[in-house]
Order: C-alpha cells, then sequence, then structure tokens
C-alpha cells in the first residue's frame, strides 16, 4: 500500500482547519466552562437560535426530563434541563448532518456514523450516572465526537485508499486504529483530538479521543471507551437477529473500563438495554 500518497502532517493539517462550530454552540462551550456563568446568558444564546430554542423545549417537556406539566418559557426550560444537557442538544443538532453521510473508507453507509455517534452519546450519559466515580456532564460531547476523525481521514484519502482502511483491518484482523496506524501513520482518535482542540473543547475531551483506542489511566477516558463497546453493543442487538445477538465480546472488552470508574460489569446488559431504548428516542428526536 503506497501510504507515500497522503502523509500525517496532511492529514493534521486538514484536521485543524475542519469547518468551526457555529457561533451559538462556542458561546454556550464558553459560557458552561466558566463556573461564575450566569444562567441568563444561557437564555440569551437560546433565544437567538430559533432551532435549538424548539430543541430545548422539546427536552424540557419530554419524558426523559420528567416533567409533570408543560413548559412554554426558555427560561423555564433551561432551569429544568441544565446548561450542560442544552450543550449536548445544541451539539448534537450540529453534527447530525456532519455525521450523516457515507464514509466508505470505514464501510459506513448514510447515517451509520450518525447513529453510532448518538449511541455513545447516550451511553456516555447512561455510564456516568451508574458510575461510582465523578465523570463530567462533558462525556456525553466526548461520545458524540469519538468518531470525528474518520471524517477527517476519508476526506483526506485519494481514490485508490477510499476502501483501504476497513480492507486492511478485516484482511489482517486487526481493530480498525491499528490498520490507520499502519497505513498512514496516525489514527482517527488523534486526529479528532486535533479537530476538538481547534474548536476549544476541554483538554480532558481532546485526550479521551487521543486515547479511546490506547491504553490509558484516565477515568473520563475509561468513561470514552466503556462508551464506545457499549454503543457498539446496541449497534449488535439493533443488527443481528434476535437470536444472534451476542454481546459478550463487547462486554468482555467493556468490562476493564467499567470497573475502573466503579461500574460493576455484571450491570452492563442492563445498561446496553437502557443505553439502545433512550438512543432510540433521540435519534427518532431528529427525523423531520
Amino acid at each position: 500500500m503506497d501510504s507515500a500518497l497522503i502523509s500525517r502532517t496532511d492529514i493534521i493539517a486538514a484536521a485543524d482547519t475542519i469547518e468551526p462550530l457555529p457561533a451559538s454552540i462556542s458561546r454556550l462551550m464558553s459560557l458552561v466552562s466558566a463556573a461564575d456563568y450566569d444562567a441568563a446568558d444561557i437564555v440569551d444564546v437560546i433565544t437567538h437560535d430559533p432551532a435549538l430554542a424548539a430543541d430545548v423545549l422539546i427536552r424540557a417537556n419530554s419524558v426523559m426530563s420528567a416533567s409533570r406539566s408543560v413548559i412554554g418559557d426558555l427560561k423555564q426550560a433551561s432551569a429544568r434541563i441544565g446548561a450542560n444537557a442544552i450543550v449536548e442538544i445544541a451539539m448534537r443538532r450540529t453534527m447530525q448532518s456532519r455525521l450523516s453521510g457515507e464514509v466508505a473508507a470505514y464501510g459506513l453507509g448514510p447515517n451509520d456514523l450518525w447513529r453510532h455517534a448518538v449511541t455513545a452519546s447516550v451511553a456516555g450519559d447512561v455510564i456516568r450516572k451508574a458510575a461510582a466515580k465523578p465523570v463530567a456532564p462533558m462525556i456525553s460531547t466526548a461520545g458524540l465526537l469519538h468518531d470525528i476523525g474518520k471524517l477527517v481521514i476519508a476526506k483526506c484519502l485519494p481514490p485508490t485508499l477510499t476502501d483501504s482502511i476497513v480492507n486492511a483491518a478485516a484482511a489482517e484482523e486487526i481493530d480498525i486504529a491499528d490498520a490507520e496506524r499502519q497505513i498512514l501513520g496516525i489514527d482517527h482518535g488523534e486526529v479528532g483530538a486535533v479537530v476538538v482542540r481547534s474548536w476549544g473543547l476541554p483538554v480532558s475531551v481532546q485526550t479521551a479521543l487521543m486515547q479511546h483506542h490506547a491504553p490509558t489511566t484516565d477515568s473520563f477516558t475509561h468513561a470514552l471507551v466503556l462508551a464506545d463497546h457499549l454503543a457498539h453493543a446496541v449497534d449488535e442487538v439493533n443488527d443481528a437477529e434476535p437470536e444472534e445477538d451476542d454481546l459478550s465480546p463487547w462486554l468482555a472488552d467493556a468490562a476493564e473500563h467499567a470497573t475502573a470508574i466503579g461500574v460493576a460489569p455484571a450491570k452492563l446488559p442492563a445498561l446496553v438495554a437502557t443505553i439502545a431504548d433512550q438512543a432510540s428516542d433521540v435519534v427518532a428526536s431528529f427525523v423531520d
């Protein structure tokens, strides 16, 4: 395979110049990252983004938020679901169009990457609530973005290498990240870290993306790797015939990461079921 057609430097340069996040999301992230932010500023951002305002109201009135009465006011809606949930909603809406296309280099059809990203995002939130050790709320965003580097790599590949990564991984029975390193000298986690750094996301998210296919001792990264494994388990359940949905390979790999953040491995099948239900609802909410 002639990897000289594309270099690690080329890929990093492409990652560093990826389309920026919308101003509303950048503003929300800046506000939430400040310990003393004013809730009124959050509402102001939402007010000037009609699509986000609609999503926030829908979430505030959903079963997930346990609303007992209909909320039509953005201030009340924001107070009910919280600033981190608003960031999560905004990121999902923004990333839908970016992650919905076919990614042939990874054998992914239309919407495959998007569904997996949403499932990993939901998994991050479920894991955060189940973990005995503290996991930052930003884990949901990390889950959503953990494979963003695949888009950059796929766009950089010349036609002669379009399907090389998935084919190499299958032929040699190796992990997709190992195939990337073998062919390109870099994996999609490292590329994703460059992307989220350019977007101004926290160092914790950058580190987690960079290490989610590498050994780690970082709790936040363990949570992201666990979210990825459980999202793949959900994908397996959704794609397999009922009698063939063997989750043991995914859950066996997940056990180490679950234990590291205080989630009992015995609880993983139940978490997969919860994630599957919630992710299905979230994906459905984005269907126009």
